[in-house]
């Protein structure tokens, strides 16, 4: 990784005062209006509007479920009638398919380009490798902490070809040192200027808002890095209007004084509720809030529901730049982990070990290594990130390792009465995998991307995250597919090939389908080693195309190479959920059976600690390449913030 030093400039306390509001990045006050339903309880169901716009996006995803199956080389299966029947219900039997891209900083976000990438009908590869169409057929996409860059790049540009929103990221710029304002970074100084109207317009600002302003020019489209973009105004966009795009889910979730604290900090744990942003409302499924306020409102302040004053509701907190800082910002975490020697806030996913593990070196290269393999945010950047809401905004560390929202809930009989939420990112209690909010939408199938580097100490994956997943659901009495421990993971060979979990009622649980059925990906090394850290910042162009192709050949099983039926195991998995609800039913196929034969689990789980994850010498499409090999010949050239 590149050095990352963070440019603070002097900046005087007249420039920040003298912050012009107009055009700026703080919210505004208008007056109330009458026809909107600022909170409301969750045992309602869905949003009415959103109820709505997944019916009529049900109608564009049975259109091109037709298209995407009848490339996936299924045999069988009379893929007429089961549109047919998909129409004759009303679209009630449509199938709910959902991407998750898991947290992971600048990794997940290249890296889940590239599976949207590989399963984009528009793309020639994707169609003759049998994966594209699938994203068309998506009903939701959803993410946390990195992952919710991915998403709401593609959301906010109304989703170009993955080239094209490649054309505007500009990942190869250093934007933690950048000198000039232009169109693809701003300085230091000029983000603090955005923060500072902000503070003076009278809302807490932290951490979240500074990460958010300077990701905002790699992710978010538009003028001054998303400025302006807001994640309500998505419902605005045409492409949304008419229903051609997913609907985007961002994860968070919150601190109570309840949480246990750690050197004044507060951290939070199993218990802690998901949080979601949608481009209609905010709040959480889960226990004891209950809860959504409408987003375009969120900021405003609320008594039992309703403004305290109906002359300043509060328009444009909801700044898509501001929520992707929100949902990656673990300031607390980052700033435990330098204070304690790495003790202290540690993400569940790296306490969960797998066994012994096998730490690789390599003589020739161990500095490269050491790039490679670091993982923690740099103690330098997490203090620099502090050091201007200290010295210009008077905030102490509490004060700014938060992301603060003005409570809407206040009041509510089942919601703390805390003036303010403290959210974070929502990798810290439980799961880097964003999927609570598919969940509570009834998905019957998921394809879940996990790059977040469970498997120390080069950074892989062991299925720890997915578990992860599956004990934080069963904590709160949420149907989902029960999941082994990492070390069934490992010995099932499931770090390196495609899992499908929840196939079968029985291995659900609740014992039934109400659970989807979700399709494990976690970052393995197929033509390339992929294993980035979160943190790196910098990423040559060549690069990012390298680790597109790994993903792609991970998400397409080497254009079938790996598995010719491959193509039509993944679009069996995607309908399954939805044949019974056909009238009448249609069966399983043959062929849909001996593909989860190979790629469901079983329910029979490994001995603890059989190994350790070893995906790390050879690539699975070339296995006589070593990393060595692989770095001389092609990595080293395709090196920019590390590899």
């Amino acid at each position: 990784m590149r050095s990352t030093h963070i440019s603070f400039l002097t900046i005087s306390a007249s420039a920040v005062l003298a912050q012009n509001l107009s055009e700026s990045y703080a919210p505004v006050y208008v007056d109330c209006p009458s026809d909107v339903t600022f909170t409301r309880p969750a045992s309602d169901g869905l949003n009415a509007d959103e109820e709505t716009w997944l019916h009529n996006r049900k109608r564009v995803v049975a259109g091109a479920l037709s298209k995407y199956l009848s490339n996936a080389n299924l045999t069988e299966f009379d893929i007429n009638s089961y549109i047919s029947g998909l129409n004759n219900s009303n679209l009630a039997a449509v199938p709910a398919i959902g991407v998750a891209i898991s947290g992971g900083g600048y990794a997940s976000a290249i890296m889940g380009a590239g599976v949207i990438r590989a399963l984009d009908g528009r793309e020639e590869v994707s169609n003759a490798a049998g994966t594209g169409g699938l994203l068309q057929a998506l009903s939701f996409f959803s993410g946390q902490s990195g992952g919710s860059w991915v998403v709401s790049s593609y959301t906010s540009a109304e989703y170009p070809m993955s080239d094209d929103l490649l054309d505007y990221w500009q990942p190869q710029i250093n934007r933690f040192t950048a000198k000039i304002n232009g169109t693809h970074e701003a300085t230091t100084e000029s983000i603090v200027l955005d923060i500072a109207a902000k503070a003076k317009a009278g809302f807490n600002v932290s951490v979240a808002d500074f990460l958010g302003r300077l990701n905002g020019y790699e992710f978010i489209k538009g003028p001054r890095g998303g400025l302006n973009v807001t994640l309500s105004g998505v419902k605005n966009l045409p492409t949304f209007q008419n229903h051609q795009m997913p609907l985007p889910i961002i994860q968070f979730t919150k601190v109570t004084d309840k949480d246990q604290n750690q050197l004044g900090l507060l951290v939070p744990s199993m218990k802690s509720p998901t949080y979601e942003m949608t481009p209609y409302e905010f709040g959480t499924w889960m226990q004891p809030i209950e809860s959504f306020a409408d987003i375009e409102y969120l900021g405003t302040n609320l008594m039992n529901g309703q403004p305290a004053n109906k002359s300043a509701c509060v328009k444009g907190f909801d700044r898509l730049p501001w929520v992707i800082g929100a949902s990656a910002n673990a300031y607390e975490f980052w700033w435990l982990e330098n204070h304690s020697n790495n003790t202290l806030g540690q993400f569940p996913k790296r306490s969960m070990g797998s066994g012994p593990q096998n730490k690789r070196t390599l003589s020739a290269n161990k500095s490269r290594l050491a790039k490679r393999l670091e993982s923690e945010f740099p103690a330098q950047q997490v203090e620099e990130l502090g050091a201007p809401f200290e010295q210009y905004f008077g905030l102490d560390l509490e004060g700014y390792a938060y992301t603060r929202i003005p409570n809407p809930f206040r009041n509510e009989s089942t919601a703390p009465q805390d003036y303010q939420l403290k959210l974070v990112d929502a990798t810290e209690p439980a799961s880097s995998l964003p999927l609570a909010g598919q969940l509570a939408r009834n998905a019957s199938f998921i394809i879940a991307w996990d790059d977040n580097s469970d498997a120390w100490p080069n950074g892989w994956e062991n299925g720890t995250s997915m578990y992860q997943a599956y004990l934080y659901f069963k904590e709160h009495q949420i149907p989902f597919p029960i999941v082994p421990s990492p070390a069934t993971f490992i010995a099932r060979n499931y770090t390196i090939k495609p899992a499908f979990f929840g196939c079968e009622a029985h291995l659900t649980s609740t014992n039934d389908t109400r659970a989807p059925i979700v399709a494990w990906f976690g970052n393995a090394p197929y033509s390339s080693y992929s294993n980035m850290t979160f943190f790196q910042n910098v990423t040559p162009i060549p690069r990012v195309h390298d680790l597109w192709n790994n993903t792609f050949n991970q998400i397409t099983q080497g254009s079938g190479s790996l598995d010719a039926e491959w193509p039509a195991c993944l679009a069996c998995a995607a309908i399954d959920r939805s044949l019974a609800k056909l009238d009448p039913p249609m069966q399983r196929t043959a062929q849909c059976q001996r593909c989860f034969d190979r790629y469901c689990w079983d329910g029979v789980s490994a001995p603890e600690y059989p190994g350790h994850v070893d995906v790390d010498s050879t690539l699975l499409l070339n296995s006589s390449v070593t990393y060595a090999e692989w770095y001389a010949t092609i990595g080293k050239n395709l090196e920019g913030g590390g590899c």
